[in-house]
């Protein structure tokens, strides 16, 4: 055992399952290098079995990935092992097994098969020239043939009595319904591997006043009808499924002369992933593995872990991997990789003791030695739902939209328009979850990680927007991986509704949505008076409607634009293709150009690139009309194809990744957030009341009708027990997802989610992670691995965060802390300077504090000295305001968190004085506190009084904008407000900018203003590039400074043509604010103010 660990550099665990001479089942715990064993022993195949062809062997993997990653593994090995061989003969023959490793029968399971096939094809009467299609494809053709064969059963008379019972009893809608559910049990029925015969898939045929067993007459009939002619199809086509590659290497090794010619060819076989095998994948193995019921010695490996089987909803079973374990252990051995190199032993421990009572059986994972450092604790960070102040508020868009469709609801619908909504800056608890993963993100950052090293792992897509705009909020930079984010990018829903209203031109939803779009950015009042226009008129034609409407509308060209647009593109929609017709759209929306204009508008015009090779692929395949395109559009949804986001960062930037839980198995990050852990996990289940549904046994069953006659899950039996399995088998998968989530990290481990009261005491009645963790903890005691986090502490106060390489602060931090700790008087050490060009998001904060002082920039922002570091008693803080109970900052955010939740074109004494009564009563109880904050809002209400507002029609609050200075350098930053007035028809723009500084006397204050001024106008040159206004670009007549404690106003005339100089600035000293200088680069601005600096007592001036 000694020699076989060495020569192979395995630990001993590893070292059993190299044993090529006894069949294998290989029980590998996550982390344990169970990939590095499958590559060893395929090694020690070819070192130690001198007689062995390449071809002997034969390995399945999971994905075409982990084949090619497989193979040049065993590359690199053999070139190891050919370069320290002392034999001649011996170096000869690894050098040319090496150059036949790309011809080496490692493949997937259906790369396999699909061999087999065309090696074979004639026994089967197939063309050896088959395609084996996309799945996308299979479903396109499968929607396309049921919604025809549906048609003609339902016209087809003979049917008529049948179809009469189950509208009757059913719904009219029946018919409709039956289509997603003949085609989903058809699939089942498929996988299970049985042929579809109406004997095999019917229980009872004799009952027809039963309307439940009518039902599942017409849908047996139906599904029959179905394969039958789709295998048509694909014969004439020479097409193959996937799972026509499984059914028919089956039927083809039943052959026994074919299966003794494979039995004799295949002398070894290594199955890798085994736990997500499927029953029919399992029977084509045991065919090329059993002789008489018996595996020669030797001849079969196999490795899997049940805890990580979380393909159900492809049709694995981790049973099959249970069985297979058991039957190799009567013909040779079953091992186990338990030690686990991936952790830290505080995660392991956590794991082993979380997982030890949510799995079973568990084989608890070991800690290569008891001298690793234990860790940082796994960290369960909650938050309880009383914190949360007030859920979002509904905007208008959010009711109506639901009712446009309708014509019974135009009443409601017009109400529903009219009606005043809240305004609200405190999110869902979704929302709130998301500033808290931003802060611990913050937080671990400054522990010592990278961005890169943070993976964020969700469990479906749902909350991702809310995730997306707190790391946004942050400048947190991010990445979205495969199985998230491309469909559900507004950039992609709006262009794609757009191409859809072109073949549904009397969609009213549709047509809503895209008007209020950016592409021709219509007002919800502008919608609420076409809505009105649309019932007088009766008027449902898109071109006469918005001809009507354009007389009317007070924006008229808004209108004018989209009908012209209306105008050319829906005469195109039956007669371009799909990639011409798309091509149009863009040219006569200028779509492009508009997303290059937003803020983040690069990674929408990279998502919309990646949409446009779609469209060229879809065009390619030549079997598609135009029309079909959106059709296509779902089933790729539904296949999650395509379906990772295009980012310019990619999975190598320095950014925080984020995946789903299935798309990381068989990956590891430094650190992980699992987030949404209080999420039902049954939700969609137990919403979706699906019609039909299938045993393992092939039975079609139906749902139910009660006294009613509504649908009932419980009142078939049969159907009921299938439900109740299906929905086990979730929770139960569940358990093992939260296990492949919880090990993917090495360093950092964090579950996040809304604490939650437990109602059951039973295992399996917990439906959510967070459920099954707590159930633990409750019942089986505190971990003291796991360290419980008030996801409060971890919100961060809002505030502008600046981007910097990483690489300085944190060298810059260790180097100036050890010279601070020995003598604060020394300048901290000078590092080398960045010699690439500088690139990253500038804001004008930077600028401005830059442009103060450069010396104290460099010390606070690149070197990241905070006054905790400092140990001086002759540092005087100066704050600003008398020494009172917060902090100047501190009194500035809760003003400006009040004037941001204050709607200014509404505003009036009472709703400040409301606001302040029932908002801040807790957070402002010292009397000299209240006597500031009160004169700093009476100063907002007096600036106000004197403004003159009547021409004021648009007011933003808190505008957060990032534009291109030049290539891969942006400006970005909070305004906050910006005020759009139109007199004459002419739209200006007014940048407002609240400052709560205390002020002395007039010369104080246009000090003040001349120092501020600077920072305003780069706020002004960055809006006069974004058409924030209903997609235009709007001239910027002024900037504006509220000075609130002396109640002034200082106004600041833009001129437009002569802001060129802040862009040309910006980008001078970006080298500068991004870091990319050395300390000596950065001078001293020596004021009077230098006495107040906290960085006097070491700074070289």
């Amino acid at each position: 055992m000694v020699d076989i660990c060495k020569k192979y550099d395995v630990n001993e665990e590893q070292a059993n399952a190299l044993d090529i001479f006894a069949n294998t089942a290989l029980r590998a715990g996550a982390g344990s290098g169970k990939t590095r064993v499958l590559t060893k022993r395929f090694i020690r195949l070819l070192l130690e079995s001198p007689d062995i062809e390449l071809s002997d062997i034969v390995a399945i993997t999971f994905t075409r990935k982990a084949a090619t990653e497989m193979k040049d593994r065993i590359r690199e090995e053999l070139t190891k092992y050919m370069e320290s061989s002392s034999s001649e003969a011996e170096r000869k023959r690894l050098a040319e097994l090496r150059l036949l490793i790309s011809t080496a029968n490692i493949d997937t399971i259906h790369g396999f098969c699909g061999k087999l096939l065309r090696d074979n094809y004639y026994l089967l009467g197939l063309d050896p020239l088959f395609a084996v299609t996309e799945e996308v494809d299979a479903k396109m053709k499968l929607s396309e043939l049921s919604e025809e064969l549906i048609n003609e059963y339902t016209a087809n008379l003979e049917n008529e009595e049948k179809l009469n019972v189950i509208i009757e009893n059913y719904s009219t809608n029946i018919i409709n319904e039956l289509k997603g559910s003949v085609i989903s049990a058809y699939k089942s029925l498929k996988e299970l591997g049985i042929p579809i015969i109406r004997e095999n898939i019917l229980l009872d045929v004799n009952d027809l006043n039963n309307p439940t067993t009518v039902l599942e007459i017409v849908a047996a009939e139906i599904i029959v009808e179905l394969d039958k002619i789709y295998s048509d199809y694909k014969r004439r086509e020479n097409y193959l499924d996937f799972n026509d590659l499984e059914v028919l290497s089956l039927e083809l090794l039943q052959n026994e002369d074919v299966c003794n010619s494979y039995f004799s060819k295949i002398k070894y076989l290594l199955v890798d992933e085994f736990q997500d095998v499927n029953p029919l994948q399992k029977k084509i193995i045991d065919k090329l593995t059993f002789r008489e019921g018996i595996i020669p010695k030797g001849r079969l490996f196999l490795v899997g872990d049940y805890k990580q089987s979380i393909y159900g909803f492809r049709g694995a079973d981790y049973k099959v991997f249970n069985d297979a374990c058991s039957q190799i252990l009567a013909c040779g051995k079953v091992e186990h990789l338990s030690t686990c190199y991936r952790s830290t032993p505080n995660i392991i421990n956590a794991v082993n003791k979380v997982f030890n009572h949510l799995l079973n059986p568990y084989e608890s994972l070991n800690r290569p030695s008891d001298k690793v450092k234990p860790g940082a604790k796994v960290e369960l960070i909650t938050y309880e739902k009383e914190t949360i102040k007030e859920k979002k508020a509904i905007t208008r868009w959010e009711r109506v939209k639901k009712l446009i469709a309708d014509d019974k609801n135009l009443d409601e619908f017009e109400e529903a328009l009219n009606a005043q909504y809240e305004k609200s800056n405190i999110s869902s608890k979704k929302d709130y979850q998301g500033v808290i993963i931003a802060g611990r993100i913050k937080n671990l950052v400054d522990e010592g990680f990278d961005y890169k090293d943070i993976a964020i792992l969700m469990r479906s897509r749902t909350n991702l927007k809310t995730i997306e705009n707190a790391l946004e909020k942050e400048s947190i930079p991010f990445c979205v991986l495969g199985g998230l984010g491309f469909w559900n990018r507004q950039e992609i829903m709006d262009i794609l509704t757009l191409y859809s209203l072109i073949f549904e031109p009397h969609d009213r939803l549709k047509l809503f949505s895209i008007l209020r779009s950016p592409i021709f950015g219509f007002s919800d009042d502008m919608l609420l008076s076409m809505a009105g226009l649309m019932r007088s008129k009766e008027e449902g034609n898109i071109i006469n409607l918005l001809s009507y409407f354009e007389s009317e509308a007070d924006d008229k060209w808004i209108v004018t634009r989209a009908k012209d647009i209306f105008a050319k593109l829906l005469p195109l929609g039956g007669i371009e293709n799909a990639k011409n017709l798309f091509n149009q759209i863009l040219l006569h929306t200028d779509y492009m150009e508009i997303l290059a204009s937003i803020p983040h508008g690069d990674k929408k015009l990279r998502n919309l690139e990646k949409l446009i090779n779609i469209i060229d692929e879809y065009e390619q395949k030549g079997v598609y009309s135009a029309s079909e395109f959106p059709d296509y559009i779902k089933m790729l949804q539904e296949s999650s194809g395509m379906d990772s986001e295009a980012f310019i960062d990619n999975e190598d930037s320095n950014a925080v990744k984020i995946l789903t839980i299935h798309a990381s198995k068989g990956l590891q990050f430094p650190a992980v957030l699992i987030p949404d852990m209080d999420s039902n996990i049954d939700s969609i289940s137990k919403r979706n009341k699906q019609i039909l549904r299938v045993n393992n046994d092939g039975l079609v069953t139906a749902i139910g009708l009660n006294d009613k006659m509504e649908t009932d899950r419980d009142v078939n039996e049969y159907y009921k027990e299938i439900y109740q399995t299906k929905l086990e088998q979730e929770i139960e998968e569940s358990r093992r997802v939260f296990y492949v989530a919880a090990t993917r990290s090495e360093k950092f481990l964090a579950f996040i989610g809304q604490n939650l009261e437990l109602k059951d005491e039973e295992l399996k009645d917990q439906n959510s992670f967070m459920k099954q963790l707590l159930w633990v903890l409750a019942t089986k005691g505190e971990i003291p691995e796991i360290l419980r986090v008030n996801g409060e502490e971890l919100i961060l106060a809002d505030k502008k965060v600046v981007n910097y390489p990483e690489e300085l602060i944190r060298q810059n931090q260790d180097l100036i802390k050890n010279q601070l700790h020995k003598n604060p008087k020394l300048l901290p050490p000078l590092i080398k300077p960045y010699s690439k060009e500088a690139e990253g998001i500038l804001n004008a904060s930077m600028w401005l504090n830059y442009r103060n002082c450069p010396r104290k920039y460099y010390y606070t922002y690149i070197a990241g000295i905070s006054n905790n570091i400092i140990v001086s008693e002759q540092v005087e803080i100066y704050r600003g305001y008398d020494d009172v109970g917060i902090s100047g900052a501190d009194m500035g955010l809760l003003v400006h968190q009040l004037l941001e939740e204050l709607d200014s074109k509404d505003f009036t004494v009472d709703t400040a004085i409301n606001k302040v009564a029932t908002k801040y009563k807790d957070e402002i109880n010292i009397p000299e506190d209240k006597i500031l904050f009160d004169k700093l809002i009476d100063g907002f209400i007096q600036i106000e009084k004197d403004k003159e507002n009547n021409h004021r029609i648009e007011t933003y609050q808190e505008f957060t904008f990032r534009v291109p200075i030049k290539k891969n350098l942006y400006l970005g930053g909070v305004i906050d407000r910006v005020d759009v007035y139109k007199k004459d028809d002419k739209l200006t723009a007014t940048i407002i900018d609240y400052k709560t500084n205390k002020i002395n006397d007039e010369n104080e204050l246009r000090e003040k203003a001349k120092f501020y001024e600077q920072q305003l106008l780069a706020y002004a040159w960055s809006l006069s590039q974004i058409p924030f206004y209903k997609g235009n670009i709007i001239p910027i007549d002024e900037v504006s400074l509220y000075f609130l404690s002396l109640g002034k106003e200082i106004t600041i005339k833009v001129d437009m043509e002569n802001l060129e100089h802040i862009k040309n600035e910006l980008i001078t000293v970006s080298s500068w604010l991004l870091g990319n200088k050395v300390l000596e680069d950065y001078p001293c601005q020596t004021t009077n103010l230098c006495k107040f600096c906290e960085y006097s007592s070491f700074c070289a001036s």
